[in-house]
């Protein structure tokens, strides 16, 4: 039996479905961003066009994992849990950014008011 090729009209659908019901957090880095549906198990293993078969992807990630085993990807492709520097602040306390301010907002007050521009030694 042959199978189709994915694509057409029902991919569409699938991969909207995909996304609607997981998100486009990728499922093979942990970023955000998926814009494709990845096969759980790979159409070429025998895993079916099916919404339980299917996770959101990134499209380099799933040309990159193309027809391995989940097992094989990840133990050559561990997802990074550890967050970057720059949002360490951010995910140690949830409430940060309430209180931060943000530097478009700063607005200096008492500028000049009560101070007197001198000269020293001059």
């Amino acid at each position: 039996m042959t199978r189709r090729k994915w694509g057409g009209a029902l991919a569409a659908r699938l991969v909207t479905d995909c996304l609607a019901r997981y998100g486009r957090r990728c499922h093979l880095c942990g970023r955000m961003g998926a814009t494709t549906a990845d096969h759980v198990i790979p159409r070429s293993r025998g895993g079916a066009d099916e919404l339980f078969n299917l996770r959101p992807a990134h499209r380099r990630c799933n040309q990159r994992r193309s027809d391995q085993t989940l097992a094989k990807w990840f133990a050559s492709n561990p997802i990074n849990t550890t967050p970057p520097a720059s949002r360490a602040w951010f995910l140690s306390d949830p409430n940060a950014h309430q209180r931060r301010s943000s530097p478009l907002s700063f607005r200096p007050t008492n500028i000049g008011v009560g101070t007197q521009n001198t000269q020293v030694g001059g």
